[in-house]
């Protein structure tokens, strides 16, 4: 079967129809996955692993305070309304999950399998996002592939799986660099143009409110798209009107969603924003740059003192100076982390298995950069391409600058991992035509002797 699939994407176009199999099939795994857990939890059969409801202790240590504020906001929406449950202090992310949990609440135990409607519906979002990038960029072949990819990659397909906000903020970073990408690639008129920046100022009110910690890199993701939009008009030579009015309009969101709508942070930090001043907490608008990088790693060192896999911890950046110098590193640690010396080390979360798995897909993750190189050649005259690599260098680079823990890194850079999926996709695609090409051509010939 999988032959046959392979074979398929590289001599035709995938159909619509068998686009809507792969995808049920996707959505029936990543179910079946998510009831063997809860069952695992329930039996108590890995109980360090994975506790009664079904969180993954040993890999998503958040769930187990995300679930219960998705238990407790579950029951402010059953019993005291749906005014109060929307004004209720809780990380906005677990409001999801809360939904799920009041819509089974009669024989619910607020397990990861009640929580399954709202980890499904961002899973198959980011799914489908991936697909529309790799469409849009390049071909419907390598969206497809680009998106089976990220679909059985294992950590990101158990991580779905948990009570985390990862997924949500992956959704949200796609959908944008999605919106993007558009201006490059399509001609709107200006009721679509209209439609299109609503889709982005959804998307960075998401981004606020799930992590606005990454909101620098949200405001960047446009600034970049409008900067090669106008790149590509003076290559055309031609004013695309609609467009320019799409991307001027994103500014009047991005300039009012921090004033406009509340910081939600996470039950972990919490209680230390609470002694904070409204000015040292991290994602303030009007802070200056390396004052919010250092506030911001300053919390994520705090958060995680005990974690093995920090970087770094005692980093401060007093000066603009001082990121520019630690760029390179940062950019290394964003791309090519966690590094082979940490493979095979004990992990104090995850273990040695955990350590494995990580360098397992870290070296997958190497092959996929390097094939992305090939798909972005292949595609080098296409501005589109060129979005996707400087999203995924920025986005990665700016992790490598604000967050000491590799675990977090690596949760938080699928968002732009995934990017240079696409790309990889494309390229391992050229290549394996390339190759049936040949094999074909000396058959052909070997027959004609």
């Amino acid at each position: 079967m999988a032959q046959s699939l392979v074979n398929r994407l590289l001599t035709t176009q995938p159909s619509t129809k068998l686009i809507v199999r792969l995808s049920l099939l996707t959505l029936g795994v990543h179910a079946a996955a998510v009831s063997s857990i809860s069952l695992l939890g329930a039996t108590a059969v890995l109980p360090t692993m994975i506790d009664s409801n079904g969180v993954g202790i040993s890999f998503a240590i958040d769930s187990v305070w995300n679930r219960y504020d998705a238990a407790v906001l579950a029951q402010v929406l059953s019993r005291r309304g749906l005014i109060d449950w929307i004004a209720y202090p809780a990380p906005f992310h677990t409001k999801f999950y809360s939904l799920s949990f009041a819509i089974f609440d009669h024989w619910s135990d607020f397990s990861v399998l009640s929580a399954e409607p709202a980890n499904l519906l961002f899973y198959f979002l980011i799914l489908a996002l991936v697909f529309k990038i790799g469409e849009e960029v390049c071909d419907r072949r390598s969206g497809i592939l680009a998106a089976g990819i990220v679909a059985l990659w294992p950590s990101f397909f158990l991580h779905t799986t948990q009570f985390l906000r990862e997924p949500q903020f992956i959704a949200a970073i796609l959908a944008l660099t999605l919106v993007s990408v558009c201006w490059l690639t399509r001609d709107y008129s200006p009721r679509q143009a209209l439609a299109v920046t609503a889709m982005g100022a959804f998307a960075l009110a998401f981004i606020w409110l799930i992590r606005a910690e990454m909101w620098d890199v949200a405001i960047a993701i446009v600034l970049i798209g409008a900067g090669l939009l106008i790149l590509r008009q003076l290559r055309e030579r031609r004013i695309l009107a609609s467009n320019l009015l799409g991307v001027a309009l994103l500014i009047i969101p991005m300039a009012i969603i921090p004033h406009a709508l509340p910081r939600f942070l996470s039950a972990r930090v919490q209680s230390r924003a609470l002694v904070e001043p409204a000015e040292a907490q991290p994602g303030v608008i009007g802070t200056q740059l390396p004052t919010r990088i250092r506030l911001i790693r300053q919390r994520s060192v705090g958060v995680y003192t005990t974690a093995g896999s920090n970087i770094d911890n005692d980093l401060g950046f007093t000066s603009t100076g001082d990121i520019v110098r630690y760029l390179p590193r940062a950019a290394a640690i964003g791309l090519f982390a966690p590094f082979p010396n940490m493979w095979f080390v004990r992990g104090a979360e995850v273990g040695r298995a955990g350590r494995l798995l990580s360098g397992v897909e870290t070296a997958l993750i190497y092959a996929i950069e390097m094939l992305a190189v090939v798909g972005l050649w292949r595609r080098r005259r296409r501005l589109s391409a060129w979005l996707l690599v400087m999203v995924c260098v920025l986005g990665s680079t700016a992790l490598g600058l604000v967050v000491a823990n590799v675990s977090i890194i690596y949760r938080l850079r699928y968002a732009f991992f995934m990017l240079i999926i696409v790309l990889g996709s494309h390229g391992g695609l050229q290549i394996l035509s390339a190759l049936a090409s040949k094999k074909q051509t000396r058959a052909t010939v070997t027959a004609s002797i």
